[in-house]
């Protein structure tokens, strides 16, 4: 069974032969590097024939919050990151022909049943919208941001 009760021994994960999962007492000092050898080499023979999705299903079963480590790739043929947006094509801010074609951006976490997603636009030029933002909050004129321009202190 699993000791999940670890204390003093927290991150540790130990196991023990019998099915009742018995509170079992570490004695003696252990070399972090040799402790690390020995746990990983019991995790990589626990986990050799399971995949990762497996692997997390059993610890989950156990009570252990467990999820798997995902490479870009797998992340990009995920069916569940597909079906709730969370990659979404955006136009690249460095290529404003569009000759690259879009790039992939984290969509938005939070889904909300009444609420529209998207649509998803790309991240705004440098200064793209100082003139705008600037007349809007503070008032100022044409002849004030060509002032400020002019003084370098808006690009």
């Amino acid at each position: 069974g699993l000791i999940a009760n670890n204390q003093g021994r927290l991150g540790k994960t130990l196991f023990t032969d019998d099915e009742v999962g018995e509170k079992i007492t570490v004695s003696g000092v252990w070399d972090d590097e040799e402790e690390a050898r020995a746990i990983s080499e019991d995790i990589e023979a626990w986990a050799r024939d399971k995949s990762r999705l497996e692997a997390c299903a059993e610890l989950c079963n156990l009570g252990i919050a467990a999820g798997p480590s995902n490479r870009p790739e797998d992340l990009l043929a995920d069916p569940h990151v597909a079906a709730r947006n969370m990659l979404v094509e955006v136009p690249r801010t460095d290529d404003p022909e569009g000759a690259l074609g879009p790039i992939l951006v984290p969509g938005n976490p939070i889904k909300m049943s009444k609420v529209a997603e998207g649509p998803e636009s790309r991240v705004p030029w440098l200064g793209e919208h100082t003139d705008d933002v600037l007349a809007a909050e503070l008032g100022l004129d044409e002849t004030e941001l060509a002032t400020l321009r002019a003084d370098g202190v808006i690009g």
